[in-house]
């Protein structure tokens, strides 16, 4: 990695300025012994990223190297403007604490924590958006206990909240979703069914069995008696088919 190119808030001293990458100097290395000082990453060649045989100032024989702590002290001491001056940004720091300021910064660009949104907003900024988050999950006002994301809360409680109230499209009359498959199979008056007595057949509205009872009572009573005579039928046969012995 070569020179740091933050903006700096004054001039940067020209030996402080690596004479590979032309930036001020970033995890600053000395070399022995002509103790010229370069970026630690310009003194790897790029293409091959062999470390240089040669000092790239004297063209001298590079012995050994050593991080220069002398002027990576002063590189860190040196004020520099935050990287998010074009978001608005106006705070001045050490350079050394340039990524611990632009972590915490307002004015970087954070993506929302809410799956399924994405948004990208000020961190400044992101409390508020995810306050109002169409993608934040919010619970059911219905309690029906469901969670659900912001902007579906309206269709959820339209269309799938089983607290929601719904019309029987035969009797007219409403209750909550949760109930509405119960009265439509037992309850709902105007729905139709098919007469309990066994070959009988007629369908009625489950409202009306009282009045159909007592119209076909006759008929009623004729199948039954017919189902009663089959069974006691069914019944000798089965008696005369056991051996008693």
């Amino acid at each position: 990695e070569m020179g740091c190119d933050a903006e700096y808030v004054d001039d940067v001293h020209e030996e402080l300025v690596c004479a590979v990458c032309h930036l001020p100097m970033l995890r600053a290395v000395g070399i022995h012994p002509c103790a010229h000082a370069f970026c630690e990453g310009c003194l790897v060649a790029p293409h091959t990223g062999v470390a240089l045989q040669e000092c790239p100032t004297c063209r001298g024989a590079i012995g050994s190297t050593a991080p220069s702590y002398a002027v990576r002290n002063v590189m860190n001491g040196l004020l520099v403007y935050c990287t998010h001056t074009a978001r608005g940004c106006e705070e001045k720091v050490k350079r050394g604490d340039l990524e611990t300021h632009a972590a915490t910064c307002g004015f970087a660009e954070v993506t929302c924590t809410h799956a399924g949104c994405g948004a990208t907003v000020l961190r400044r900024d992101l409390k508020a958006h995810v306050a109002k988050c169409e993608w934040g999950l919010v619970t059911c006002p219905k309690r029906c206990g469901e969670r659900v994301p912001r902007g579906k809360l309206e269709k959820h409680k339209a269309e799938e909240c089983v607290k929601r109230m719904v019309e029987c499209e035969k009797c007219g009359t409403k209750r909550k979703a949760e109930a509405s498959e119960e009265h439509r199979k037992r309850l709902c008056p105007d729905r139709e069914v098919e007469c309990e007595v066994a070959g009988c057949g007629v369908m009625y509205k489950r409202g009306a069995r009282a009045e159909h009872m007592k119209e076909h009572a006759e008929r009623h009573v004729e199948l039954l008696a017919a189902e009663l005579k089959a069974l006691l039928e069914r019944t000798a046969v089965m008696e005369r088919s056991i051996d008693w012995n």
